[in-house]
């Protein structure tokens, strides 16, 4: 495949299916396999048509200048995670400008997670001296409720004593007019106890409430700036490291997205795809333009056992892989364990023995699925790995506790050694980048030919599926059809010499019956010529009216027979071909629409009714009135001899006997003659039945051909496939 730039292949793919397309058009073939020519050619435009439809898509998704990998998986599997510890890694040049963005509005909030805290810690410190003042002021109001109830319960008892003591009698009356009774004296001192008392109160309570409205104001402040510092965090979370990373909603990542890195082992780009066990119809486009953009794929999983199979309603993880990456050129695997605490780190290896073994039992399957192209397991922890990695984190958040958590126990290095990113860094660079521009070359030409193979796939099993089966089973029941037409000949040759013998024994009989009762007259040999001569041609002419009647009839059930096989074999290549249009072809997208024709160009209902036209000489009447005359010329020349030496009963018997003689020999001679009028019809009745024969052959020689013209098709497109493999070999 000569191709002048690398984005050729694609066009040129297009040029030779088309090509194949117009050679099935423009082939050159006769009436009779016209047909075929035409089902193979709809059959082939059907598929080319999805050959012509994946190979435009592809070139619209084609990336051609850099190297792409696609980060593709379940859903919650950690893509993200991994996408963005790689972008910090690799200094990604959206992630370093997004983080010196983070720390210019950290620089300019001033918010730190020490300031935050010490926030908090004010704001409760003085909700609790709220606390304690409205204990205080509590106890202190409670204390002074008391004083003054108790002070009143004072005053309600002396008042009582005075109010006695003045109305007891007249002396006391005139006494308390004249001056004051101890008792009023103390009563006038409790209430102005009670009122210091309330006094007292009421001032404590003034303190307080001022206390309190200073300590609401400065918390109310507080409060202020921490809502001030939420919105900042909240502003620094849009640009800080992890914002790309989902919450665990099923479709956080709905469209792809693209990060481009610029590394010494060359420029390329990772696409964060969305999860493939979400809301799938929402992110179906999104997940097949990322898988034809990409050269490479990582299938990223969370889980340490083989993806499910599933079935054809409900298609499980491995049937969707297989769909969405059997074009890749190069698949890896990666198991991203889920670590959330330091601990699991303290063990001496990130995976154990049971999870091992499971992901070996994954390889074996994705490579079942992928062939040479899959290329094996990387296990990962993403999220410790983030963790050492992000600094650029929101003050106390999720994200920056749990950094908090892992740098008290491992430094940053430490941490990206046990969760392996190390190692998957050095694959991207030291592997998967390296002679990108031959990875993205072979990958694109990988991608083109597996539409090919998917084409001749499709072929194939359209053959194996169809048109293979079709034609046996055709050709099966038309060898039957066929055996039972030579049965119903053969038949009819028999019941034809059966009738022929058994007339031409009615016409000996009669002749016989009718001279031998003129002989027992006593005729003369004259008369009894006479006779005989007039009974043969009158046993001849009846003869000669019963035979075509008898041979008809036969013919006719003949043809009845053939007619029947017929439409028999009609009938069951009708429902043979009506099944085989209900098989829906994997990749086609429609029904295989047969339309063969039984007759093959060749009438069969004229035909049939043609059968008896070979026949006409055998009950040919004048054919037998010659033989007659003949033997009679016979009789004359045996009776002359002996006519003046014989009694009336020797001459009776030797009258019988010339009878018998020449009957003998007439009959004899009719026998022959059928046999021979027989043997020359049979040769023209067989070639009629031959044909009928080759028109029961007809669908199935026209099935036979469309596998020829469809085998060529398929070779043709391995052609192209294999020139497409050389190409991207180069």
């Amino acid at each position: 495949m000569d191709l002048t730039l690398p984005q050729d292949i694609y066009v040129r793919v297009a040029e030779q299916i088309n090509a194949i397309v117009n050679s099935l058009e423009s082939l050159a073939v006769g009436e009779d396999i016209a047909d075929a020519r035409r089902t193979a050619l709809e059959t082939f435009t059907r598929i080319s048509g999805e050959i012509s439809d994946h190979i435009t898509t592809l070139e619209q998704n084609a990336e051609w200048d850099t190297y792409t990998i696609a980060f593709y998986g379940e859903t919650n599997a950690g893509k993200s995670t991994l996408i963005e510890t790689l972008r910090i890694l690799l200094n990604e040049p959206l992630k370093v400008q997004e983080r010196a963005e983070f720390r210019a509005l950290q620089h300019k909030y001033d918010i730190t997670d020490e300031r935050v805290e010490a926030i908090h810690a004010q704001i409760a410190h003085s909700n609790q001296l709220l606390v304690d003042q409205q204990a205080r002021e509590n106890y202190r109001n409670t204390t002074l409720d008391a004083q003054v109830a108790l002070l009143r319960d004072q005053l309600t008892a002396l008042q009582g004593v005075i109010q006695h003591k003045t109305q007891s009698s007249l002396w006391k009356k005139v006494l308390h007019m004249v001056g004051r009774l101890p008792e009023q004296r103390q009563h006038r001192d409790l209430e102005k106890a009670i009122q210091d008392a309330e006094g007292e109160r009421t001032a404590a309570s003034a303190e307080f409430q001022r206390h309190r409205a200073q300590a609401e104001r400065e918390i109310a402040g507080q409060e202020r700036f921490l809502h001030d510092s939420e919105a900042a965090i909240a502003h620094l979370a849009t640009c800080g490291d992890g914002a790309i990373i989902g919450n665990g909603r099923p479709d956080f990542t709905v469209h792809t997205q693209k990060y481009h890195f610029r590394t010494g082992a060359g420029p390329f780009v990772l696409l964060d795809v969305p999860g493939i066990e979400g809301s799938e119809q929402n992110v179906r486009n999104e997940i097949w333009a990322a898988v034809r953009k990409a050269h490479a794929v990582f299938y990223v999983t969370g889980k340490a056992v083989a993806p499910q199979q599933g079935s054809d309603a409900h298609p499980g993880t491995l049937q969707k892989i297989k769909q969405h990456l059997g074009a890749q050129t190069e698949v890896w695997t990666i198991f991203n364990k889920r670590i959330a605490s330091p601990t699991p780190l303290r063990q001496a290896a990130l995976i154990n023995d049971g999870e091992r073994d499971s992901l070996h039992d994954l390889d074996e399957k994705m490579r079942g699925e992928l062939g040479a192209h899959y290329r094996g397991t990387v296990s990962v922890s993403a999220l410790p790995a983030f963790l050492a990695v992000a600094d650029c984190l929101p003050p106390a958040s999720q994200h920056a506790n749990g950094r908090a958590r892992f740098l008290a126990n491992f430094n940053r290095e430490q941490i990206l050694e046990k969760t392996k990113l190390s190692g998957l860094r050095q694959l991207l660079l030291d592997d998967l980048v390296k002679d990108y521009k031959q990875k993205i070359y072979r990958s694109n030409c990988n991608k083109a030919n597996q539409v090919v193979l998917a084409a001749i796939s499709d072929v194939h099993l359209t053959l194996q599926q169809t048109f293979r089966p079709l034609g046996t089973q055709l050709r099966s029941d038309a060898t039957m059809a066929g055996k039972q037409l030579d049965t119903a000949f053969d038949a009819l040759k028999t019941r034809l010499a059966s009738q022929g013998q058994g007339a031409i024994s009615s016409f000996d009989s009669a002749v016989r019956r009718s001279v031998y009762a003129a002989i027992d007259n006593d005729i003369s040999n004259d008369e009894f010529k006479r006779v005989f001569a007039r009974t043969i041609t009158a046993g001849q002419v009846t003869l000669g009216g019963r035979l075509p009647e008898v041979m008809q009839e036969e013919v006719k059930k003949f043809q009845a027979q053939v007619a029947d096989i017929i439409d028999r074999f009609r009938e069951l290549a009708n429902e043979l071909m009506d099944a085989y249009n209900k098989i829906q072809m994997n990749g086609i997208g429609t029904q295989v629409e047969l339309d063969i024709k039984i007759d093959s160009g060749i009438k069969i209902g004229a035909l049939v009714g043609t059968l008896a036209g070979g026949l006409l000489m055998i009950w040919n009447p004048g054919g037998w009135v010659v033989l007659a005359l003949g033997a009679l010329t016979l009789l004359v020349g045996v009776t002359k001899s002996v006519l003046g030496f014989i009694s009336a009963d020797y001459k009776k018997s030797q009258q019988r006997k010339a009878v018998d003689t020449n009957l003998v020999a007439i009959t004899g001679k009719m026998r022959e003659t059928l046999g021979d009028s027989l043997m020359a019809a049979m040769p023209q009745l067989e070639s009629k039945v031959g044909e009928l024969k080759a028109a029961l052959r007809g669908p199935g020689e026209q099935v036979a051909k469309v596998v020829a013209y469809l085998a060529t098709v398929e070779q043709q497109l391995a052609t192209i496939s294999k020139n497409i493999e050389t190409t991207g070999a180069r």
